[in-house]
């Protein structure tokens, strides 16, 4: 599981590297993050999130894809490696986000269910959270 985590890390920061970044704080009962993602406004893109709750602490590796896209509106689904729910985990994404803001087009509201599954121990959490991102863009 080690090794999986860490060459989805490898190949999430090589996509990094070449992309502009933003940022995110997903507030949630259960574990709360922060992320940092590339263009969230590209078809597929990545979030690598940092989160704790009062007795772990979480790195997770996600790949999303936009589903749905509008101006104004982006449904997203996708797909993670964690660290987190007793030694690693598989987390599932189906999430939202709009602008509302129109002239602050890289500044946005989301909402996300992400359920957490362990293999190993054939266990499940649901997880939700709310926050925002924040995209810096190129001048150009």
């Amino acid at each position: 599981m080690k090794k999986l985590f860490c060459l989805t890390l490898f190949l999430f920061s090589a996509n990094f590297v070449k992309a502009q970044v933003g940022f995110s704080y997903h507030q949630s009962s259960v574990i709360s993050a922060f992320g940092v993602s590339t263009n969230p406004d590209k078809k597929l893109w990545g979030e690598a999130r940092i989160g704790a709750n009062s007795t772990e602490f979480d790195i997770t590796a996600m790949v999303l894809y936009n589903v749905l896209e509008r101006e104004d509106f982006k449904l997203y689904s996708g797909v993670g490696v964690g660290t987190t729910f007793s030694d690693g985990n598989i987390a599932l994404a189906l999430g939202f986000q709009f602008k509302p803001i129109e002239k602050k087009d890289n500044f946005t509201l989301f909402g996300e269910y992400t359920p957490l599954l362990n293999s190993s121990a054939g266990s499940y959490l649901a997880s939700g959270s709310i926050g925002f991102r924040y995209f810096l863009k190129r001048r150009k």
